[in-house]
């Protein structure tokens, strides 16, 4: 059951991503919910679940975007498992830590994306695609503390126990 419902909250996140966001653009970068999400579950969900939902999460915004079908799904995977591993050397429950991991998520897997594409287009300008990089990866980090904070209040919903951070930064 806790899929339907990750469905649901992907599904809300991408409207959110395309719709609310849209007006409020940075330097042509939109937040990237959906990312979020997916680092969202890398923190705080069952380690046995993991690669197949983040590669889902990535491949509804391959669905919903321009570009080769499976590059954000590959690109979502290996950032979150990476996230994973993090959950137990940092103070998860931390806006700034959480913000942190969001941020360089978004610049792994996002930017592994955006530069695969703009080589195979043959539209390669670093300084522009650095640009976005960082307010896309920057935008998404300042909105991940928030949205991290609302998925904790369905974190049952989500299939997700309240467990104590017994992380070694403590």
């Amino acid at each position: 059951m806790p899929q339907l419902h990750i469905a649901l909250f992907a599904f809300l996140a991408a409207t959110l991503q395309t719709s609310l966001f849209t007006p409020f653009a940075l330097v042509g970068a939109k937040p990237d919910l959906l990312l979020t999400l997916a680092i969202f579950l890398a923190l705080y969900g069952d380690e046995e679940e993991w690669p197949l939902r983040f590669w889902l999460l990535g491949l509804f915004k391959d669905i919903l975007s321009v570009g080769p079908l499976g590059l954000h799904a590959f690109t979502f995977a290996i950032a979150a498992i990476a996230a994973g591993k993090l959950r137990r050397e940092i103070f998860r429950d931390h806006p700034i830590n959480r913000a942190l991991v969001v941020f360089f998520a978004a610049l792994l897997a996002n930017g592994t994306a955006a530069i695969l594409q703009a080589v195979l287009l043959n539209s390669f300008r670093p300084g522009m695609l650095l640009t976005i990089l960082f307010a896309e990866a920057t935008y998404t980090a300042a909105l991940a503390p928030v949205m991290m904070s609302v998925l904790m209040r369905f974190r049952l919903l989500l299939g997700i126990r309240r467990t104590p951070d017994i992380s070694r930064a403590l």
